[in-house]
């Protein structure tokens, strides 16, 4: 017989968890982009706890911002963008 089981060693609660593969690794630091006024700006965020497919948010990034989730490998900070829904 065989168990699989996952063990929670650690939670928090009241935080901002994004999709892991949205983080890009730019000179040393965490970089996402979020949108304001169609414009993607490039934010440095500070991770924390990491599951599989996403990854804890301490400081960088408001509840409120607009994420890019699609097309963010080839955004440079200030291009123009469209949200599409």
């Amino acid at each position: 017989m065989f168990v699989k089981a996952d063990i929670v060693t650690e939670s928090h609660s009241s935080t901002i968890v994004i999709p892991k593969n949205i983080v890009r690794n730019e000179r040393n630091r965490r970089i996402v982009f979020v949108v304001d006024q169609g414009i993607a700006i490039a934010k440095q965020i500070k991770l924390g706890l990491e599951e599989k497919n996403s990854v804890e948010v301490l400081s960088g990034l408001d509840k409120d911002d607009q994420l890019v989730i699609r097309g963010f490998e080839t955004l440079r900070d200030g291009s123009k963008v469209k949200i599409q829904r």
